[in-house]
């Protein structure tokens, strides 16, 4: 074989070789298009014990530092604010003296700029 061929065929396979990783990136970012990043979502836990009463701990966990809406909302729609500011990132625990309330059925909610959490749980004071 000559050596131009060679130069020649060397450069023809190293553009194909490089056409094909260009075509692999943009079909796999086509396809993580409009998928939820883990990393900006909060993760609200159950609580341990339900029914609840006195002072009752909310854990949640935050992978990056965020701002941080807590809130208790009644059935009948009335809403305590528990918590409204900024988080680092890792576990917090909110606690809320739940003996101000009346006894019944509440939701704990986790709002950020990305996400609405919400769990129900129930006040039974003795």
């Amino acid at each position: 074989m000559h050596p131009y061929q060679i130069l020649k065929d060397v450069l023809f396979y190293s553009f194909l070789i490089l056409f094909i990783i260009i075509l692999y990136r943009l079909l796999i970012n086509r396809m993580s298009k409009g998928r939820h990043i883990r990393e900006n979502f909060c993760i609200l836990y159950p609580l341990d014990i339900n029914p609840s009463s006195g002072i009752i701990p909310f854990y949640f966990t935050t992978e990056i530092a965020k701002k941080i809406v807590f809130t208790i909302e009644s059935e009948d729609n009335k809403v305590i604010e528990i918590a409204n500011r900024e988080f680092e990132s890792g576990g917090h625990i909110l606690r809320f003296d739940s003996t101000s309330l009346p006894n019944g059925l509440y939701f704990y909610c986790l709002k950020t700029d990305v996400q609405e959490t919400k769990k129900k749980f129930r006040i039974t004071n003795i």
